[in-house]
Protein backbone atom coordinates (compact mmCIF):
# COMPACT_ATOMS: atom_id res chain seq x y z
CA UNK A 1 0.00 0.00 0.00
CA UNK A 2 0.61 3.37 -1.19
CA UNK A 3 1.82 5.54 2.57
CA UNK A 4 0.27 3.07 4.62
CA UNK A 5 -0.10 -0.62 4.97
CA UNK A 6 -1.60 -3.22 7.83
CA UNK A 7 0.64 -4.63 10.52
CA UNK A 8 -0.67 -7.98 12.01
CA UNK A 9 0.61 -8.62 15.64
CA UNK A 10 0.01 -11.94 17.70
CA UNK A 11 -3.67 -11.78 18.93
CA UNK A 12 -3.09 -9.75 22.14
CA UNK A 13 -1.88 -7.06 19.85
CA UNK A 14 -4.62 -5.78 17.80
CA UNK A 15 -3.90 -5.08 14.82
CA UNK A 16 -3.05 -1.66 13.60
CA UNK A 17 -2.65 0.56 10.90
CA UNK A 18 1.09 2.07 10.62
CA UNK A 19 1.77 4.43 7.92
CA UNK A 20 5.43 4.10 5.88
CA UNK A 21 7.41 5.36 3.21
CA UNK A 22 7.10 2.17 1.07
CA UNK A 23 6.09 -1.38 1.66
CA UNK A 24 5.74 -2.91 5.11
CA UNK A 25 5.45 -6.08 6.28
CA UNK A 26 5.28 -7.65 10.01
CA UNK A 27 3.75 -10.72 11.39
CA UNK A 28 4.60 -12.24 14.75
CA UNK A 29 6.76 -11.08 17.82
CA UNK A 30 9.56 -9.92 17.27
CA UNK A 31 8.20 -8.06 14.45
CA UNK A 32 10.06 -9.04 10.71
CA UNK A 33 10.50 -5.73 8.67
CA UNK A 34 11.37 -6.04 4.70
CA UNK A 35 13.97 -4.25 3.39
CA UNK A 36 11.91 -1.29 1.73
CA UNK A 37 10.99 -0.61 5.24
CA UNK A 38 13.69 1.84 5.82
CA UNK A 39 11.60 5.11 6.73
CA UNK A 40 8.97 3.30 9.49
CA UNK A 41 6.92 6.65 10.38
CA UNK A 42 6.08 5.19 13.90
CA UNK A 43 7.33 6.65 17.27
CA UNK A 44 9.49 4.39 18.94
CA UNK A 45 10.26 6.19 22.00
CA UNK A 46 12.59 3.32 23.87
CA UNK A 47 15.54 4.08 21.46
CA UNK A 48 15.06 7.99 20.93
CA UNK A 49 13.24 8.00 18.03
CA UNK A 50 13.16 11.65 15.64
CA UNK A 51 10.37 12.45 13.05
CA UNK A 52 8.98 9.17 14.19
CA UNK A 53 10.98 7.22 12.63
CA UNK A 54 12.33 3.85 14.59
CA UNK A 55 16.28 4.07 14.55
CA UNK A 56 17.08 0.23 15.49
CA UNK A 57 14.42 -0.69 12.47
CA UNK A 58 16.95 1.34 10.37
CA UNK A 59 19.74 0.59 11.73
CA UNK A 60 19.15 -3.45 11.63
CA UNK A 61 17.68 -3.06 8.04
CA UNK A 62 21.19 -2.10 6.68
CA UNK A 63 22.77 -5.19 8.27
CA UNK A 64 21.18 -7.73 6.30
CA UNK A 65 20.22 -7.72 2.85
CA UNK A 66 16.78 -9.13 2.87
CA UNK A 67 14.43 -9.67 6.57
CA UNK A 68 15.63 -8.95 10.08
CA UNK A 69 14.11 -10.11 13.37
CA UNK A 70 13.79 -6.73 15.13
CA UNK A 71 13.24 -7.52 18.81
CA UNK A 72 11.52 -3.85 19.60
CA UNK A 73 8.90 -4.32 22.61
CA UNK A 74 7.86 -0.55 22.24
CA UNK A 75 6.44 -1.32 18.48
CA UNK A 76 3.68 -3.29 20.33
CA UNK A 77 2.82 -0.34 22.35
CA UNK A 78 1.92 1.65 19.24
CA UNK A 79 -1.32 3.28 19.52
CA UNK A 80 -3.74 3.20 16.97
CA UNK A 81 -4.89 5.96 14.46
CA UNK A 82 -7.81 7.79 16.00
CA UNK A 83 -11.11 6.40 14.82
CA UNK A 84 -15.15 8.47 14.36
CA UNK A 85 -16.97 7.39 17.76
CA UNK A 86 -20.48 8.18 18.53
CA UNK A 87 -21.61 11.34 18.52
CA UNK A 88 -24.12 12.52 20.84
CA UNK A 89 -27.52 14.75 20.12
CA UNK A 90 -26.99 18.64 19.42
CA UNK A 91 -27.31 19.93 23.08
CA UNK A 92 -30.00 23.13 23.79
CA UNK A 93 -28.88 26.69 24.67
CA UNK A 94 -31.55 28.58 26.54
CA UNK A 95 -33.65 31.09 24.50
CA UNK A 96 -32.55 34.29 26.62
CA UNK A 97 -28.69 34.03 25.47
CA UNK A 98 -28.00 36.30 22.73
CA UNK A 99 -27.25 33.66 19.06
CA UNK A 100 -24.23 34.88 16.69
CA UNK A 101 -26.08 36.32 13.01
CA UNK A 102 -25.10 33.20 11.21
CA UNK A 103 -27.87 31.31 12.86
CA UNK A 104 -30.76 33.20 11.86
CA UNK A 105 -32.41 31.86 8.81
CA UNK A 106 -31.61 33.05 5.25
CA UNK A 107 -27.79 33.94 5.77
CA UNK A 108 -26.11 34.28 2.95
CA UNK A 109 -22.95 32.59 2.38
CA UNK A 110 -19.22 34.11 1.11
CA UNK A 111 -19.05 32.88 -2.69
CA UNK A 112 -15.14 32.27 -1.92
CA UNK A 113 -14.86 31.02 1.14
CA UNK A 114 -18.13 28.80 1.69
CA UNK A 115 -18.15 30.74 5.50
CA UNK A 116 -21.30 33.20 6.58
CA UNK A 117 -20.63 36.58 4.58
CA UNK A 118 -20.44 39.61 6.68
CA UNK A 119 -18.62 42.92 5.39
CA UNK A 120 -15.43 42.24 6.82
CA UNK A 121 -14.78 38.68 5.09
CA UNK A 122 -12.40 40.37 2.33
CA UNK A 123 -11.37 43.76 3.89
CA UNK A 124 -9.67 44.21 7.45
CA UNK A 125 -11.78 45.86 10.40
CA UNK A 126 -10.32 48.45 12.52
CA UNK A 127 -11.77 47.86 15.77
CA UNK A 128 -13.32 51.08 18.32
CA UNK A 129 -12.54 51.23 21.82
CA UNK A 130 -15.99 49.87 22.51
CA UNK A 131 -15.15 47.30 20.40
CA UNK A 132 -12.34 46.51 21.90
CA UNK A 133 -13.68 46.41 25.06
CA UNK A 134 -15.93 43.95 23.74
CA UNK A 135 -13.86 41.72 22.35
CA UNK A 136 -11.81 41.37 25.72
CA UNK A 137 -14.56 39.97 27.29
CA UNK A 138 -15.41 37.26 24.85
CA UNK A 139 -11.72 36.53 25.02
CA UNK A 140 -11.41 36.78 28.59
CA UNK A 141 -13.86 34.04 29.08
CA UNK A 142 -13.05 31.98 25.93
CA UNK A 143 -9.47 31.39 28.14
CA UNK A 144 -11.44 30.39 31.37
CA UNK A 145 -13.77 27.96 29.31
CA UNK A 146 -10.62 26.54 28.08
CA UNK A 147 -9.18 26.35 31.30
CA UNK A 148 -12.18 24.47 32.37
CA UNK A 149 -11.94 21.97 30.07
CA UNK A 150 -8.10 21.36 30.28
CA UNK A 151 -9.05 20.48 33.70
CA UNK A 152 -11.39 17.32 32.67
CA UNK A 153 -9.00 15.68 30.60
CA UNK A 154 -8.03 12.55 31.88
CA UNK A 155 -7.46 8.92 30.78
CA UNK A 156 -11.15 7.26 30.07
CA UNK A 157 -12.68 10.50 29.73
CA UNK A 158 -14.49 10.97 26.17
CA UNK A 159 -14.29 14.05 24.45
CA UNK A 160 -17.80 13.81 24.22
CA UNK A 161 -17.88 14.34 28.20
CA UNK A 162 -15.52 17.63 27.97
CA UNK A 163 -18.12 19.01 25.42
CA UNK A 164 -20.71 18.72 27.81
CA UNK A 165 -18.71 20.20 30.83
CA UNK A 166 -17.48 23.11 28.60
CA UNK A 167 -20.95 23.82 27.10
CA UNK A 168 -22.83 23.90 30.29
CA UNK A 169 -20.10 26.20 31.69
CA UNK A 170 -20.27 28.56 28.44
CA UNK A 171 -24.35 29.12 29.13
CA UNK A 172 -23.81 29.40 32.48
CA UNK A 173 -22.16 32.69 31.64
CA UNK A 174 -24.93 34.02 29.72
CA UNK A 175 -22.87 33.43 25.98
CA UNK A 176 -23.22 31.07 22.88
CA UNK A 177 -20.63 28.51 22.09
CA UNK A 178 -19.61 29.72 18.96
CA UNK A 179 -19.53 26.48 16.83
CA UNK A 180 -22.68 24.63 17.64
CA UNK A 181 -24.68 25.15 14.49
CA UNK A 182 -21.85 26.69 12.54
CA UNK A 183 -21.98 25.66 9.24
CA UNK A 184 -23.63 22.76 10.40
CA UNK A 185 -21.03 21.82 13.21
CA UNK A 186 -22.50 19.78 15.66
CA UNK A 187 -21.30 20.65 19.11
CA UNK A 188 -19.77 23.68 21.20
CA UNK A 189 -16.00 23.15 20.86
CA UNK A 190 -13.72 21.00 18.81
CA UNK A 191 -11.12 18.68 20.29
CA UNK A 192 -8.70 16.71 18.18
CA UNK A 193 -6.96 13.99 19.57
CA UNK A 194 -3.48 12.83 18.31
CA UNK A 195 -3.54 12.30 14.44
CA UNK A 196 -6.57 14.42 14.35
CA UNK A 197 -5.15 17.83 12.56
CA UNK A 198 -8.31 19.93 13.15
CA UNK A 199 -11.98 20.52 14.04
CA UNK A 200 -12.22 16.40 15.53
CA UNK A 201 -15.67 16.44 16.62
CA UNK A 202 -15.88 15.68 20.11
CA UNK A 203 -17.94 11.54 20.86
CA UNK A 204 -17.85 8.82 23.05
CA UNK A 205 -13.90 7.52 22.08
CA UNK A 206 -12.20 6.91 25.79
CA UNK A 207 -8.71 9.19 25.98
CA UNK A 208 -5.86 6.93 26.50
CA UNK A 209 -3.08 7.17 28.71
CA UNK A 210 -0.22 8.70 25.80
CA UNK A 211 -2.87 10.96 24.19
CA UNK A 212 -2.09 14.86 23.05
CA UNK A 213 -5.61 16.62 22.80
CA UNK A 214 -5.82 19.92 21.08
CA UNK A 215 -9.52 21.73 22.78
CA UNK A 216 -9.96 24.85 20.46
CA UNK A 217 -12.72 26.86 22.10
CA UNK A 218 -14.79 30.03 20.76
CA UNK A 219 -17.84 31.91 22.59
CA UNK A 220 -19.86 34.66 21.77
CA UNK A 221 -20.93 37.01 23.82
CA UNK A 222 -22.05 41.12 24.17
CA UNK A 223 -22.34 40.45 20.08
CA UNK A 224 -18.37 39.37 19.85
CA UNK A 225 -16.55 36.02 19.25
CA UNK A 226 -13.40 35.11 21.51
CA UNK A 227 -11.13 32.16 19.90
CA UNK A 228 -8.43 30.57 21.80
CA UNK A 229 -7.24 26.50 21.80
CA UNK A 230 -4.54 24.81 23.45
CA UNK A 231 -2.84 21.22 23.43
CA UNK A 232 -3.59 19.06 26.28
CA UNK A 233 -1.86 15.82 27.50
CA UNK A 234 -3.41 12.54 28.59
CA UNK A 235 -1.50 10.71 31.09
CA UNK A 236 1.92 10.24 30.19
CA UNK A 237 2.60 10.66 26.61
CA UNK A 238 6.02 9.71 24.96
CA UNK A 239 8.67 12.10 24.74
CA UNK A 240 8.18 12.72 20.77
CA UNK A 241 4.90 13.95 21.47
CA UNK A 242 6.06 16.23 24.47
CA UNK A 243 8.44 17.84 22.40
CA UNK A 244 5.67 18.33 19.47
CA UNK A 245 3.51 20.22 21.79
CA UNK A 246 6.47 22.39 23.35
CA UNK A 247 7.48 22.99 19.58
CA UNK A 248 3.71 23.96 18.51
CA UNK A 249 3.87 26.37 21.45
CA UNK A 250 7.15 27.85 20.48
CA UNK A 251 6.22 28.36 16.75
CA UNK A 252 2.44 30.41 17.50
CA UNK A 253 4.89 32.68 20.19
CA UNK A 254 6.90 33.42 17.50
CA UNK A 255 4.58 34.27 15.22
CA UNK A 256 2.80 36.25 17.58
CA UNK A 257 6.06 38.38 18.90
CA UNK A 258 6.56 39.50 15.15
CA UNK A 259 3.13 41.37 15.41
CA UNK A 260 2.92 45.00 15.83
CA UNK A 261 1.70 48.03 13.75
CA UNK A 262 3.86 48.84 10.51
CA UNK A 263 4.29 45.02 10.33
CA UNK A 264 3.72 42.96 7.00
CA UNK A 265 0.98 40.36 7.76
CA UNK A 266 3.62 37.46 5.83
CA UNK A 267 6.16 37.82 8.62
CA UNK A 268 3.85 35.71 11.02
CA UNK A 269 4.26 32.97 8.88
CA UNK A 270 8.01 32.85 8.09
CA UNK A 271 9.03 32.73 11.86
CA UNK A 272 6.38 29.88 12.51
CA UNK A 273 8.18 27.83 9.69
CA UNK A 274 11.61 28.76 11.07
CA UNK A 275 10.19 27.18 14.25
CA UNK A 276 8.95 24.34 12.52
CA UNK A 277 11.61 23.75 10.39
CA UNK A 278 13.97 23.57 13.16
CA UNK A 279 12.08 20.61 14.92
CA UNK A 280 11.91 18.67 11.91
CA UNK A 281 7.94 19.42 11.58
CA UNK A 282 5.95 20.97 9.21
CA UNK A 283 3.16 23.36 9.32
CA UNK A 284 -0.16 22.50 8.15
CA UNK A 285 -1.44 23.99 4.75
CA UNK A 286 -4.61 23.52 5.17
CA UNK A 287 -5.78 26.04 8.44
CA UNK A 288 -4.90 29.49 8.26
CA UNK A 289 -5.51 32.14 11.39
CA UNK A 290 -8.31 34.55 10.67
CA UNK A 291 -9.58 37.82 11.81
CA UNK A 292 -12.34 37.64 14.17
CA UNK A 293 -14.79 40.35 15.92
CA UNK A 294 -18.92 40.13 15.86
CA UNK A 295 -18.03 37.90 12.94
CA UNK A 296 -16.36 34.50 13.65
CA UNK A 297 -13.90 34.39 10.74
CA UNK A 298 -13.27 37.18 7.92
CA UNK A 299 -9.86 38.95 7.00
CA UNK A 300 -6.79 39.25 7.63
CA UNK A 301 -6.16 35.53 6.49
CA UNK A 302 -3.20 34.41 8.89
CA UNK A 303 -1.18 31.99 6.99
CA UNK A 304 1.33 30.06 9.18
CA UNK A 305 4.41 29.54 6.53
CA UNK A 306 6.14 31.68 4.05
CA UNK A 307 4.01 33.21 1.41
CA UNK A 308 3.50 35.74 -1.50
CA UNK A 309 -0.20 37.18 -0.35
CA UNK A 310 0.15 40.74 0.18
CA UNK A 311 -2.38 41.67 2.50
CA UNK A 312 -0.87 44.88 3.63
CA UNK A 313 0.66 45.60 7.14
CA UNK A 314 -0.86 45.66 10.58
CA UNK A 315 -2.40 48.73 11.91
CA UNK A 316 -3.78 49.32 15.42
CA UNK A 317 -7.51 47.72 16.07
CA UNK A 318 -7.02 45.07 14.40
CA UNK A 319 -7.97 41.64 15.76
CA UNK A 320 -7.22 38.42 14.27
CA UNK A 321 -5.53 34.57 15.40
CA UNK A 322 -2.65 32.95 15.45
CA UNK A 323 -3.06 29.50 15.43
CA UNK A 324 -0.44 27.18 13.15
CA UNK A 325 -0.87 23.72 13.48
CA UNK A 326 2.68 21.35 13.40
CA UNK A 327 2.44 17.60 12.43
CA UNK A 328 5.42 15.59 12.73
CA UNK A 329 7.72 14.59 9.75
CA UNK A 330 7.28 16.21 6.17
CA UNK A 331 4.32 13.92 5.03
CA UNK A 332 1.51 16.25 4.22
CA UNK A 333 -1.07 14.01 3.25
CA UNK A 334 -4.23 13.91 5.09
CA UNK A 335 -8.23 12.62 4.52
CA UNK A 336 -10.88 14.29 5.39
CA UNK A 337 -13.83 11.74 7.59
CA UNK A 338 -16.94 11.50 6.60
CA UNK A 339 -18.60 14.03 8.59
CA UNK A 340 -17.00 16.66 6.68
CA UNK A 341 -14.98 18.09 9.56
CA UNK A 342 -12.71 16.22 10.78
CA UNK A 343 -9.28 16.26 9.13
CA UNK A 344 -6.72 13.38 9.81
CA UNK A 345 -3.04 12.61 8.72
CA UNK A 346 -2.65 9.22 6.78
CA UNK A 347 0.68 8.53 8.37
CA UNK A 348 -0.46 8.58 11.51
CA UNK A 349 1.95 11.55 12.12
CA UNK A 350 0.51 13.34 14.96
CA UNK A 351 -0.05 17.05 15.28
CA UNK A 352 -0.58 19.81 17.88
CA UNK A 353 -1.97 23.25 17.52
CA UNK A 354 -2.13 26.56 20.01
CA UNK A 355 -3.90 29.57 19.31
CA UNK A 356 -4.53 33.11 20.72
CA UNK A 357 -6.42 36.41 19.45
CA UNK A 358 -4.41 39.42 19.05
CA UNK A 359 -4.71 43.08 19.10
CA UNK A 360 -2.63 45.37 17.31
CA UNK A 361 -2.10 48.07 19.74
CA UNK A 362 -0.34 51.85 19.34
CA UNK A 363 3.01 50.40 20.04
CA UNK A 364 2.46 46.13 19.52
CA UNK A 365 0.48 43.89 20.47
CA UNK A 366 -2.14 42.60 23.14
CA UNK A 367 -3.13 38.86 23.61
CA UNK A 368 -6.22 38.65 24.45
CA UNK A 369 -6.82 35.37 25.28
CA UNK A 370 -3.73 35.65 27.00
CA UNK A 371 -1.91 34.43 29.15
CA UNK A 372 -1.02 30.92 27.80
CA UNK A 373 -2.40 28.24 29.72
CA UNK A 374 0.28 26.21 31.89
CA UNK A 375 -0.67 23.12 29.90
CA UNK A 376 2.02 20.33 31.02
CA UNK A 377 0.27 20.67 34.63
CA UNK A 378 -3.30 19.60 34.03
CA UNK A 379 -4.18 15.86 33.94
CA UNK A 380 -1.26 13.58 35.30
CA UNK A 381 1.60 14.40 33.43
CA UNK A 382 5.25 16.85 33.99
CA UNK A 383 7.90 16.11 31.63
Amino acid sequence: MQNAALAHWPSTHPSITVGVKSSITATGGPARFSETAVLVTVACAAHGATQRRCRLVRRKLHEKEDFVDVDCPELFKLQQPVRPGRVSAKRSVPATILRPRYLQPGTCMDLRTGLPAHPFMHCIERKTTAQIAAMREACALAREVLEVAGHAVHPGVSTDEIDCIAHDFIISRGAYPSPLGYAGYPKSISTSVNDIVAHGIPDDRPLQDGDILNIDVTVFIGGYHGDTSSMFLVGKPDKSALQLCRNAKRATSAGIEVCGPGVDFRAIGEKIEDVADSSCCHVSPQFFGHGIGSYFHGAPEIIPYENDFDQGEMMPGMVFTVEPILVEDSDESFKTWEDGWTFQTLTGARSAQFEHTILITNDGHEILTGPSLAYEDFGSCKG
